[in-house]
C-alpha cells in the first residue's frame, strides 16, 4: 500500500524492496546492453522464474521457459552425437577402429570414418581412463584428420 503524506511517500517494507528490485533489474539490463550489446538479457530467478530485459534495458516481465539457442548443426555434441557411438547421426560411417592397448578401464583408440556426404575418409585418435567417453571432445570434422588411401592402408596395417 502506497500513501503520500505531506509530500512523503509511505510504503510497506515489502513494496519498497520490490520497487528497489525492479530498479536494480533495470540497471542490470542497461549495463548488460552497454557491455555486451545483447538484444535482451535473461536472468534466472528463484523457483524457475526468468526475468527478461528489453533492448533498452527495461525490465520486461517474467516468463517460465527459456529456449536454448540451437546448436550449430555442423557440430556434434553429447553422447547422441558422438562420432564413435552414433556415427550416422554425425553424417559418418565408422569403417574401422581398434584399441592399441586393449587394457581394462582405459582406452587408446584409433578410428577411421567415411564422411557420407563427401566420401572422404577421416581418422581420429583418443585415449583416456574409463571416466571419459571415447571421442567426446570430437565436435566436428575439424577435430579429425583427413586421410588418403595410402594413409588408410598404413592405419589398417598398424594393428597387425
Amino acid at each position: 500500500m502506497v500513501k503520500k503524506v505531506d509530500g512523503v511517500i509511505i510504503m510497506e517494507q515489502a513494496e519498497v524492496y520490490g520497487k528497489l528490485n525492479d530498479l536494480i533489474k533495470q540497471s542490470a539490463g542497461q549495463a548488460m546492453k552497454k557491455l555486451f550489446g545483447v538484444d535482451f538479457v535473461v536472468e534466472a530467478g528463484k523457483d524457475g522464474v526468468f526475468y527478461k530485459f528489453t533492448p533498452n534495458g527495461n525490465y520486461d516481465g517474467e516468463f517460465d521457459d527459456v529456449v536454448e539457442e540451437p546448436k550449430d548443426p555442423s557440430e556434434w555434441y553429447g553422447y547422441e552425437m558422438n562420432p564413435y557411438y552414433n556415427p550416422e547421426k554425425c553424417g559418418l560411417q565408422l569403417v574401422y577402429s581398434y584399441d592399441r592397448d586393449d587394457e581394462p578401464y582405459q582406452f587408446n583408440l584409433v578410428a577411421l570414418w567415411k564422411h557420407l556426404a563427401t566420401g572422404k575418409y577421416y581418422v581420429g585418435e583418443d585415449s583416456g581412463c574409463s571416466c571419459p567417453t571415447p571421442f567426446e571432445d570430437f565436435n566436428s570434422l575439424a577435430d579429425m584428420t583427413e586421410v588418403d588411401e595410402h594413409e588408410i592402408k598404413r592405419i589398417l596395417d598398424q594393428q597387425y
